[in-house]
């Protein structure tokens, strides 16, 4: 989950829109006494490598580490899905992540810290032929940002993937799903939106 000092610049467009849709799922008296059912979410899920620089460079120029013996300020997870359902489990709305993911280190970076947050994993499929979704953020000091994206594996939850891979998850334990188009295909969010229905 992104830290406070992100989470201004990650979710300036969504903060309220998300926290209307929190406050509404956590007060359903459908989502409270069927506790089984979760709000599933299927979209971007990350490592954010989160580095500090003095200005971010134009193309074809140097740039410098805020710190100069340090590139690498931290690991983060975050994209939009995973932040979304991190909020709402946090709110005491029980989510999944639906999600295609490495066995690789930072495929288990996210899934440990979404059991942390309360996030269930259950619908992650794990496997060591794809490598996890990653972005390299780079925040200079006045809080501007770049974002150099690696969507790997998510990149490929297409229609057949979602219905081989969840749409049983969807049918047996949605209360909700959502989605978004940055990181699944069209035909993934359509699939997903039918599925749903």
């Amino acid at each position: 989950m992104v830290s406070p000092r992100l989470s201004v610049w990650r979710w300036r467009s969504s903060s309220a829109l998300t926290l209307s849709l929190i406050r509404c799922i956590s007060s359903s008296t459908g989502l409270s006494q069927a506790r089984e059912k979760l709000v599933l979410g299927c979209g971007s899920n990350v490592v954010d490598h989160i580095y500090n620089v003095k200005v971010i460079p134009k193309a074809g120029a140097k740039g410098f580490f805020s710190n100069p013996f340090k590139a690498l300020e931290k690991m983060l997870i975050g994209g939009v899905t995973l932040n979304h359902l991190s909020w709402a489990a946090f709110a005491g709305v029980p989510t999944g992540l639906l999600a295609l993911q490495g066995q690789d280190h930072l495929g288990r970076f996210i899934r440990s810290n979404l059991k942390k947050l309360g996030v269930s994993t259950q619908f992650i499929r794990a496997d060591f032929r794809y490598s996890t979704a990653q972005c390299h953020v780079f925040i200079q000091e006045d809080g501007e940002r770049s974002i150099v994206m690696a969507p790997t594996v998510t990149s490929m939850i297409n229609a057949e993937a979602v219905r081989e891979y969840f749409d049983e998850a969807i049918q047996e334990h949605a209360e909700m799903v959502t989605t978004e188009i940055s990181q699944v295909p069209l035909s993934g969010v359509l699939a997903l939106l039918e599925s749903a229905r």
